[in-house]
């Protein structure tokens, strides 16, 4: 019996998860290390904000920037690009 419980511990942490492994934020050359705070905006596996300089420290003032975030979800390392004033939500389901 404890061995059954140990294996549907393991299996239920493994299907749920959405972890960030990195975000960067800006444009051209200058990118500015935002991980820490995109990691804080998720809740319950999910993230959903919208991209704006507010939220993220503006590296580039009055330039046009993307978020970039690489991120794990169910074992899986994806990628997502954002535009400013874009919304994101993460994990993307589907094609997009």
């Amino acid at each position: 019996m404890l061995r059954g419980t140990i294996l549907l511990f393991a299996l239920t942490a493994q299907c749920a998860d959405l972890r960030i492994l990195k975000a960067v934020y800006g444009a051209d050359r200058k990118w500015l290390d935002v991980t820490a705070k995109v990691q804080a905006l998720a809740q319950n596996d999910q993230l959903e904000f919208k991209v704006e300089a507010d939220t993220l420290t503006d590296p580039l003032p009055g330039v046009p920037k993307v978020l970039r975030i690489r991120y794990l979800y169910r074992n899986q390392v994806k990628t997502a690009h954002y535009k400013d004033l874009e919304q994101v939500k993460l994990p993307q389901l589907g094609n997009k």
